[in-house]
This record gives C-alpha cells, sequence and structure tokens, in this order.
C-alpha cells in the first residue's frame, strides 16, 4: 500500500523533474491502465533482458523501445491486432477499415 508520505515523495521527485503529473479520480480502475500496460510490456520485452552500464544507456533504449518498437510496429488488439503502421497504410490504401474496439 502507497503511504501519504510515498505519494509526496513522487510528487516532489516528478515537479522537481519538470515533470506534469496526470491524475484521474482516485480509485478509477481505468485512470492508468494505458500506462501500466506499456510499462509492464516494457519490463518484460526490454528491462528483463538488459544489462545498462549508465543511465544514459537506460535512457536511449527505452526511448528506442518506445519510438521505434512499441508506437509504430507493435500489435494493438484496439486496431484490430495491427501495428499503427500497417492500421495507417490500410486506411491510406482505402482498404476497408478493420473493425476497431472502442
Amino acid at each position: 500500500m502507497v503511504t501519504d508520505l510515498q505519494d509526496w515523495v513522487v510528487i516532489d521527485t516528478l515537479r522537481d523533474s519538470g515533470i506534469v503529473a496526470s491524475m484521474g479520480a482516485r480509485g478509477d480502475a481505468r485512470d492508468h491502465a494505458a500506462a501500466e500496460r506499456v510499462m509492464s510490456t516494457m519490463k518484460v520485452e526490454l528491462v528483463r533482458r538488459s544489462m545498462f552500464q549508465t543511465r544514459d544507456q537506460a535512457r536511449l533504449a527505452v526511448f528506442s523501445f518506445i519510438e521505434g518498437f512499441y508506437n509504430p510496429l507493435r500489435r494493438h488488439s484496439a486496431l484490430g491486432y495491427l501495428s499503427p503502421v500497417e492500421f495507417e497504410e490500410r486506411i491510406d490504401k482505402g482498404q476497408a477499415a478493420v473493425s476497431v474496439a472502442s
């Protein structure tokens, strides 16, 4: 369980880093579901398979994972199990759009 002190430590760390926290309603199960899914996938597919010598190496690996794989190439259930690139190519070609989950 996260304590109030831990909440403030996180808030202070975010503020000190120049990051604005995105907060939904407390107890809203969907509040951070998408971010948690990305983090879980990244831990399994990148972090647990790698050894980083420096923070810069880790930062570059995370950036490369997100921008080079997760965002453009990874298949997403919301896009009918197509990657965003494949999905956009189908739209550009005027092919019938797949049934997208809402």
